[in-house]
């Protein structure tokens, strides 16, 4: 019989293994990550270096980076030891349970009535666990899966990266160019309005006729409705952007203008289709997706198998909460399914499946991005020709402006004609800056296509913020 400080001190110890326990149980806190604030005009490297901190797709994605990366030693730890810390409170009448709830509390005399034992009361606090030992290699193609799916979210980030920044540079452009274009429409009216009080004056004098005057009036109208549509999609471009860098709609944003360099030549499509498939995110988890599929019908497979387990419990039994009265238990158990409903051939065949899924799927993206790679280079091309055009355009523009001003001062030309070719011009000349954007963007959308836009960085969306300016480059 223990005594009442025993069965105090046993309480006491199991309500602080049951308090450490739970202890480890406290829900994790999130802390939302801070959002960057752009600091003074963005070039395009800044603005690509902010869509890279701030996007919340690009969290998302390092989220389930992080997810599947704990899928992994989830996995893995199958192979440890499973234990519990139990605790459990009977009480029965039935002799079966009662006689031998007895017997654990090593109680048993011989006036007990085997038929009729009476209620027993039973508390029996313990450890419990086991492990198995050979499960056919389902837990090993189980990790396998769970590695693979890691890398292959680790590719759609890098993946989902790229298209961030690959957006966040187009909707740079798209401001710029309509801002440009709003600006060049402004102008061309202003140029029209001045051109309108001449040709009122004219009339006046009966030099025109009020249809010359309405003509004129029409085009001044068409030019501000092209600036104020400029203007909006501006605005509407400048929102899109807020978006990617993860900033407000109400928040300022100052852009710089972009630096227009030469852009390179070209290359061939063979050069850039290899590049692609050596670089491109998209095609690596592809394959990684596959490799799981792979791994996980080696694992459906595995149920074929047996499963060998050992298993044992340590407890503690008594009438009151107490650590007395010790008992054990250990064994091996081996478990071979003879019928199960045709399970295992089944899942076997729907994991087969899903691998000639994942196989046509990768091929699919192969395909995918052998024409991305295409269409960029061709619009590369029609970039650099527009862009040839634009600046033949512009030359000869500035030569009509320069031969209609020397007609006004030899009395040959009216003033009107001096200030349509100075609407011309500045026609013109926003059409060599819009071409001027469109092969600048055109090399970068070629870059994306073949997977070297942007450069690897120092950081991603998932690590910590790198210092302020552009990035760091390092080998992919």
């Amino acid at each position: 019989m223990y005594s009442r400080p025993t069965m105090r001190a046993g309480a006491a110890s199991v309500c602080a293994v049951l308090w450490v326990v739970l202890a480890g149980c406290a829900a994790p806190e999130f802390v939302p990550p801070e959002t960057h604030k752009p600091a003074g005009p963005l070039a395009l490297d800044d603005v690509v270096d902010l869509a890279l901190r701030n996007n919340p797709g690009l969290a998302a994605a390092a989220g389930r980076v992080e997810a599947a990366r704990a899928a992994i030693d989830e996995a893995w730890a199958a192979y440890l030891p499973a234990l519990q810390l139990f605790g459990r409170y009977t009480q029965a009448d039935m002799p079966s349970r009662a006689f031998g709830t007895i017997l654990d509390q090593e109680r048993f005399n011989n006036r007990i009535d085997f038929n009729d034992p009476g209620v027993t009361r039973n508390w029996h606090p313990g450890l419990g666990g086991g492990i198995t030992l050979y499960d056919g290699g389902r837990r090993r193609h189980r990790a396998k899966a769970a590695e693979a799916g890691a890398a292959a979210e680790e590719a759609a980030l890098d993946a989902a990266r790229r298209d961030i920044a690959y957006e966040a540079a187009r909707a740079y452009f798209l401001v710029h160019k309509a801002r440009e274009a709003a600006a060049a429409h402004e102008e061309a009216a202003e140029t029209l309005a001045v051109l309108l009080r001449i040709a009122e004056a004219r009339r006046g004098e009966g030099a025109l006729r009020g249809a010359d005057v309405l003509e004129v009036g029409a085009r001044l109208a068409e030019t501000r409705r092209a600036a104020v549509e400029a203007r909006g999609s501006a605005a509407r471009a400048e929102t899109g952007l807020r978006a990617l860098l993860g900033l407000g709609a109400a928040e300022e944003l100052a852009l710089a203008p972009p630096a227009l360099d030469a852009p390179p030549a070209r290359p061939a499509l063979d050069e850039c289709l290899a590049r692609a498939r050596e670089r491109r995110p998209e095609i690596d988890r592809a394959r990684l997706m596959f490799e799981a599929a792979r791994a996980q019908a080696d694992a459906a497979h595995a149920g074929w198998f047996p499963d060998v387990t050992i298993f044992g419990e340590f407890g503690f039994d008594a009438r009151k909460l107490s650590i007395g009265h010790p008992n054990w238990l250990w064994g091996v158990e081996v478990v071979e399914s003879v019928f199960e409903a045709f399970k295992t051939p089944l899942r076997v065949r729907q994991a087969m499946a899903r691998v000639a899924e994942a196989h046509a799927a990768g091929r699919a993206v192969v395909l995918e991005v052998e024409r991305e790679v295409a269409h960029a280079l061709l619009d590369a091309e029609e970039a650099d020709t527009r862009g040839t055009a634009a600046a033949a355009e512009e030359a000869l523009a500035v030569e009509a402006l320069r031969v209609a001003e020397v007609e006004l001062a030899e009395g040959k030309a009216a003033p009107a004609h001096v200030l349509d070719r100075r609407t011309a011009l500045t026609a013109a000349r926003a059409r060599l800056a819009a071409a001027a954007c469109d092969r600048s963007f055109a090399r970068i959308a070629l870059a994306h296509a073949t997977g070297e836009y942007p450069p690897r960085r120092a950081d991603v969306a998932a690590g910590p913020p790198p210092a302020a300016g552009p990035l760091t480059e390092v080998n992919r």
